[in-house]
């Protein structure tokens, strides 16, 4: 039963890499492709990633338990 929190707590520390590629590549992607522009307003593009900075940021500054 450990091995399971074990990964969970190992799948927890990759969310926040994974959320900073989305950060890092996103504006990028957004800007690049006029698609996506049709379909996301330029507002909520960047309540999106503002919500996603602070999900990072939590994530990185929470206690993390050993």
């Amino acid at each position: 039963m450990t091995w399971i929190v074990d990964e969970w707590k190992q799948s927890w520390r990759w969310l926040q890499v994974q959320l900073g590629a989305i950060l890092a590549i996103a504006p990028e992607l957004y800007a690049q492709v006029g698609a996506m522009q049709a379909y996301v307003a330029p507002e909520t593009f960047r309540r999106s990633m503002a919500v996603l900075g602070v999900l990072v940021m939590i994530n990185a500054v929470r206690r993390k338990r050993t």
